[in-house]
């Protein structure tokens, strides 16, 4: 929860911080899509948000971040998906990246 508000998560299981997870299930790089809970900056909400292949941090893989200053909803092709269906290596990735905030 930040600045007092909750926000809903796409699916329950989602680690504190995270409340979207996205799957293109293979059609581009940047695989996943995950959004973080908004951060308020001068009065405007932005959602952080990680894209990134299934081994980010590899000099192979496809890693990119984001702001939007609108909530990030699956976009046609995508699929919703648990915490537990991400590769291993993203969830170190993005548990890492929230302790880093």
């Amino acid at each position: 929860m930040r600045n007092g508000k909750s926000w809903r998560k796409s699916r329950p299981d989602y680690p504190g911080g995270v409340i979207g997870i996205y799957d293109n299930r293979n059609k581009t790089a940047d695989r996943f899509t995950i959004v973080m809970e908004p951060f308020d900056f001068e009065g405007r909400f932005y959602f952080p948000t990680l894209h990134t292949s299934e081994t980010p941090g590899s000099p192979y893989s496809v890693t990119s971040y984001t702001e939007y200053d609108y909530r990030p909803t699956r976009v046609k092709g995508e699929v919703v998906i648990n915490w537990k269906e991400l590769p291993q290596q993203v969830q170190d990735y993005v548990n890492r990246s929230l302790k880093e905030e």
